[in-house]
């Protein structure tokens, strides 16, 4: 960790851990959250200009990636018989989706004044537009197995007031 000082900072956070359960019928097995590491940098600049240097500039990041989220498989052939997901339960969270990965990044201007501070930002959430699986499902109307994802490339414009 480098805190804020000389007009940047950085953090990198790294966890391995194990997450796991017994069931009635003793056997342990993965929770749905036993991603095993997750690991996170993120950091940033700021450059201020103008005569009273009341102009800021920034740059900030955002990378992190994790182990995938493990899941109970679908039956898809007695699914399409029963018309609803039949879980494989004696298989509970007995697969794993793809690993996690994701960048964010961040630009801002910001003005200071002695009573009000404007700041223009632009974020980029999954700059990369990397396709990270949330989880699988038995689509109905297709009668097959689906892969639902989680949000991709999302930018996103703001303008805040502070007074």
């Amino acid at each position: 960790e480098k805190f804020f000082s000389k007009g940047y900072y950085f953090l990198l956070t790294a966890t391995l851990f194990q997450s796991q359960y017994a069931g009635s019928d003793g056997v342990l097995r993965n929770t749905a959250f036993n991603n095993k590491h997750t690991l996170t940098l993120l950091g940033g600049y700021e450059y201020r200009i103008g005569k009273r240097k009341r102009i800021l500039l920034g740059l900030d990041g955002r990378v992190t990636t994790a182990g995938g989220k493990w899941y109970t498989p679908i039956d898809e052939v007695a699914s399409q018989s029963s018309l609803f997901a039949v879980y494989e339960t004696d298989r509970a969270f007995s697969l794993r989706l793809k690993d996690y990965f994701r960048t964010d990044i961040r630009f801002k201007v910001r003005l200071n004044s002695e009573k009000v501070s404007q700041e223009l930002a632009f974020d980029i959430s999954n700059i990369f537009n990397t396709q990270n699986p949330l989880n699988i499902v038995y689509d109905i109307p297709s009668r097959a197995l689906r892969t639902n994802y989680q949000i991709g490339f999302f930018p996103v414009v703001q303008y805040r007031v502070e007074f």
